[in-house]
């Protein structure tokens, strides 16, 4: 039940975002020591694609995901996926926005977007980032 929500929550925020399936305008301006470009390689512990499944049938699978963390505070990202309601199947990308948080020198950080989907929350050190939405857990390198 929790997946669901989680994945509704994506696929709301998908139809929120922009499909263009470009990567930000903007190149990355590293913020020391964890600033920069990261790629998702895992969800919940295991490597991409990842994909929830539905009694109804319908999956949602999530193919690539890549963060670009700026030093101004802000974020932006590039999502890929495909959405497969019964036998209809969909591939897609959509891009986000938001504004980032570092609290303390131990690489707590929470991301949250500008289109209202779920904040996220985790560590960043050093090439590693590590993120939750609560549901499930997303790890990234750089």
């Amino acid at each position: 039940m929790r997946a669901h929500l989680v994945v509704l929550g994506l696929v709301l925020a998908a139809a929120c975002g922009s499909d263009t399936g470009t990567a930000p305008k903007r190149p990355p301006i590293p913020d020391a020591p964890w600033g920069g470009t990261y790629t998702l390689k895992a969800v919940n512990g295991q490597r991409l694609p990842y994909t929830w499944s539905y009694p109804s049938g319908s999956t949602f699978t999530l193919t690539g995901r890549t963060i670009y963390v700026y030093s101004d505070h802000t974020w932006s990202s590039l999502t890929r996926y495909s959405n497969r309601p019964g036998v209809t199947r969909g591939d897609s990308t959509y891009t986000q926005t938001g504004t980032w948080a570092r609290t303390d020198p131990e690489g707590f950080v929470s991301l949250s977007a500008t289109d209202g989907a779920p904040e996220l929350a985790g560590t960043a050190m050093a090439t590693l980032l590590r993120l939750s939405d609560g549901f499930d857990v997303y790890d990234y390198s750089r």
